[in-house]
């Protein structure tokens, strides 16, 4: 139970990051990836304020649903590559 509630908080973060990013006219994975940077920063510097979230760190089971998702989000930033607007820039 506790790495869904871990898993929600996460991805709750990540919409409200992708959905600012949007807002300024940015793509919406740019947004997520900063929103996971900064969770990751305030975790790091603070591991006793996100303790439920510090713990799962060693646990193999966040570790596969992590890997999925950077395997997914490169991916996802794959489909979105146009080759035409990397020839033109």
């Amino acid at each position: 139970m506790q790495l869904l509630y871990v898993l929600l908080v996460l991805l709750v973060l990540t919409r409200i990051g992708g959905a600012v990013a949007i807002r300024y006219k940015q793509p919406a994975l740019v947004g997520e990836l900063i929103a996971g940077v900064m969770l990751g920063l305030a975790i790091g510097y603070a591991p006793d304020q996100f303790s439920r979230i510090s713990e799962l760190t060693d646990s193999a089971i966040f570790r596969a649903i992590t890997d999925l998702a950077i395997f997914f989000l490169m991916l996802h930033a794959g489909i979105e590559l146009k080759p035409r607007d990397l020839a033109r820039g």
